[in-house]
């Protein structure tokens, strides 16, 4: 591949917007993210040949890896780049070969690639959307190839990173009666079920007295709360029955 075709791309493009510092673009065949550097990846259509067999495919999975960096103090920014390869799956031992990709492509990804630095960069620019990639055949070999794939082999493609994710997450067995049973009942010291909505209901207002179910009987006797009113009226009737005998038996003396 012509990595002077993308040097030029990405020069004229920087050139057409705002960007006050010094950009330069960099190959490196063996790049791998680095701390301190922005990491952007794209994926794009390209075609391949094998060396060993002549066998030609085509891929829309082809990614590309691009670390950004801005040295404010030298005012310069620097991207690195990286284009993975993919190999022969019919031959039993494949040569990772270079894709071919197309100008109209490559101009697409490297107008992602600045648009990307205009937003994290520079702070512009934050609704632009990235362009798909044209594809320019429809007859693809089924789903992307991990094990053919030189970016999943080391981590970097987004499809691997999203199956390790799928492996890494808990799978629940639990069943939904089984969990929603679990989530309304637990059991206490004394080994009883105790109803957590109704414990929950409960407690949602702590200033609020607990619900009490009156006897309609003695409904006279709990409308006085204060104990004290009660005892204070026997009293009286009491001192009034006292003082009637006590007058009954003056007159008959």
């Amino acid at each position: 591949m012509e990595y002077e075709v993308w040097r030029n791309v990405f020069n004229e493009t920087r050139d057409g917007i705002f960007a006050p510092h010094e950009w330069t673009l960099e190959v490196n065949v063996n790049l791998q993210p680095q701390p301190g550097w922005l990491q952007y990846g794209r994926h794009t259509f390209g075609r391949f040949r094998c060396s060993r067999c002549t066998r030609w495919w085509n891929s829309a999975e082809v990614h590309i890896l691009f670390l950004m960096k801005l040295d404010r103090v030298m005012r310069h920014g620097t991207v690195k780049m990286r284009i993975f390869k993919q190999e022969c799956k019919r031959c039993s031992f494949g040569i990772m070969e270079t894709p071919e990709i197309t100008q109209e492509n490559i101009r697409i990804v490297i107008s992602n690639l600045v648009n990307r630095i205009q937003s994290r960069i520079y702070l512009l620019n934050n609704r632009y959307e990235d362009q798909r990639p044209v594809v320019y055949s429809d007859k693809m070999e089924g789903p992307h190839n991990k094990e053919h794939c030189e970016a999943c082999k080391e981590n970097v493609c987004q499809w691997k990173i999203l199956e390790v994710k799928a492996k890494s997450q808990p799978v629940k067995s639990m069943s939904m009666s089984s969990s929603v049973q679990n989530s309304f009942y637990t059991e206490s010291s004394d080994g009883k079920l105790h109803n957590n909505l109704l414990y929950t209901t409960c407690r949602a207002t702590p200033n609020t007295p607990p619900l009490t179910v009156h006897n309609p009987s003695y409904t006279s006797f709990r409308a006085t709360p204060n104990t004290g009113q009660g005892n204070s009226f026997f009293s009286l009737v009491a001192a009034g029955v006292l003082g009637l005998i006590s007058l009954y038996f003056l007159k008959r003396l």
